[in-house]
């Protein structure tokens, strides 16, 4: 289901597209991309695994579906990757991540990165 949900005093949409679905189940990384069709779903993808609704902070696994031939920028898309491609947010960074990366103000590997800094490894939003 894509929704379009307003927020910032409804002066800003948001592209979202939920998935709740059991079939998603034990889907790796790896294959993400290519289950949420990557060239038709906006990256990252957040998702809500067992480490999520199991740790305390339940942070969200950010993921990127962005891969080399949808970047078409085989040295940007290294850099994006440098991390591993994925890093954790807590629930209320995903609005900023997705506004920060909606208007190029920042890239996915700065989250990444950011998360990195943070000892349980969980981008904790500004």
């Amino acid at each position: 289901m894509c929704q379009n949900p307003k927020w910032g005093d409804g002066e800003f949409e948001a592209t979202v597209h939920v998935v709740d679905d059991p079939g998603f189940a034990g889907v790796s990384t790896e294959d993400l991309p290519a289950a949420v069709g990557a060239d038709t779903c906006p990256y990252p993808v957040f998702v809500a695994d067992r480490t999520t609704m199991q740790a305390d902070h339940h942070a969200l696994l950010a993921v990127t579906t962005a891969t080399p031939e949808l970047v078409g920028d085989d040295t940007w898309y290294e850099e994006m990757v440098q991390y591993g491609g994925q890093f954790r947010t807590v629930p209320g960074g995903v609005s900023e991540i997705h506004a920060n990366l909606y208007v190029s103000n920042m890239d996915f590997q700065e989250f990444a990165g950011l998360a990195l800094d943070d000892p349980e490894g969980v981008h904790r939003s500004f």
